[in-house]
């Protein structure tokens, strides 16, 4: 079964701001094992959780490519339920 692409984009986002399955399996209120499925591509997300997805995509992507206060981006990164890392 191959991935959708925005299951692809995920898989890159996580693994690319070093994201545990946990953080975004909370963020998208699912088990790990189910998000671990859809990575693996045993599995495929319905279309509420499509679109949970899309949407944190969507927002990870925001915050790549806008140049944010620092305060700014950790307030949203708190709200996306994505660790936010103090320096």
């Amino acid at each position: 079964m191959s991935l959708s692409t925005p299951v692809n984009k995920l898989i890159a986002k996580r693994k690319n701001h070093k994201l545990s399955r946990d953080t975004i399996a909370r963020f998208l209120s699912v088990p790990v094992m189910t998000l671990a499925r859809w990575e693996k591509g045993t599995a495929t997300p319905s279309k509420e959780n499509m679109a949970k997805i899309k949407n944190l995509v969507g927002i990870i992507e925001l915050l790549e490519r806008n140049k944010m206060s620092s305060k700014m981006r950790k307030k949203i990164q708190k709200q996306a339920g994505m660790k936010v890392e103090e320096k």
